[in-house]
């Protein structure tokens, strides 16, 4: 029986909680559903434990809010009550911009870097690289895929045909009016997923899907196929698994594309996370 609760009624209510709290981690494993805001623990600074504490670190100082900009110039910014430069506004300023600025991430990771053992530091490097790849690879894949697949395509030279010697004055100018028919890419293997029963073959079926509707316009269906289904399965395939059909399939053994959404990850964000209904 835990500590804080002395009674059976309570205990029961905390390993309800407890259970919940289990099975929310496990569908949807991301620690911002589980975490709590954090709020900062007061310390108490009359005990001689706290009190030598805070000597070993310069001692604690106490100062009125009417005189915290005063003491932010002259114990801070190193700026004389008597200077000149006290009394200008611009230097000011420029001094406190200088004060608060924060080094780049590029200064901060060299400078994190410094402080671990040099086999630790390159085997950090290397596992950033390998992130930044990565998540390169997903944005190539989700944004400029179309765009290459169109660009792969064979170009055909435009045939020139010879006009018939005889042509009607009625049927030319209905030539004219006639606009000709385009042809619209229903994506017509998106039918036999529901009839496919290995999840890795279904998977790179809609890979090929993807691939197949940029080279057309779509139909109505095909739209709404690819925006419901197609879109987020991608997304998460490239962007979570890094393109590992193996990874995809070990994941999510039982992956239907209409629920895919839903239940298990709508694509975005860093981490697999359901749809919010």
């Amino acid at each position: 029986m835990s500590g804080r609760h002395k009674t059976v009624k309570n205990s029961l209510k905390y390993r309800k909680s407890a259970m919940n709290l289990l099975i929310t981690h496990n569908n949807y494993p991301n620690p911002a559903n589980n975490v709590s805001k954090w709020l900062p623990i007061v310390i108490d600074i009359s005990s001689d434990g706290n009190q030598e504490l805070i000597q070993e670190q310069g001692g604690n100082h106490l100062i009125e809010a009417k005189n915290i900009a005063d003491h932010f110039v002259r114990e801070i910014l190193k700026i004389r009550p008597t200077s000149s430069l006290a009394t200008n506004p611009q230097h000011l300023i420029e001094k406190a911009m200088n004060y608060v600025g924060t080094a780049s991430p590029k200064e901060q990771f060299k400078r994190f870097r410094s402080q671990l053992h040099p086999d630790r530091s390159t085997e950090l490097h290397q596992i950033v690289e390998s992130l930044i790849e990565d998540r390169l690879r997903c944005i190539l894949r989700n944004g400029d895929l179309a765009r290459a697949t169109v660009a792969n395509l064979p170009i055909q030279a435009p045939t020139v045909e010879e006009p018939a010697v005889s042509v009607s004055v009625t049927a030319a100018t209905s030539s004219k009016r006639s606009r000709p028919e385009v042809v619209k890419n229903d994506l017509p293997e998106r039918h036999s997923l529901r009839t496919m029963t290995s999840v890795e073959e279904k998977v790179k079926r809609m890979q090929k899907l993807f691939e197949d509707q940029a080279q057309k316009p779509l139909t109505g269906g095909a739209k709404s196929f690819a925006s419901k289904f197609l879109k987020p399965m991608m997304s998460c395939l490239n962007c979570h698994m890094g393109g590992d059909i193996t990874k995809f399939v070990n994941k999510y053994p039982s992956y239907t594309h209409t629920t895919f959404p839903t239940l298990c990850c709508e694509g975005t964000g860093s981490v697999c996370i359901p749809k919010k209904k």
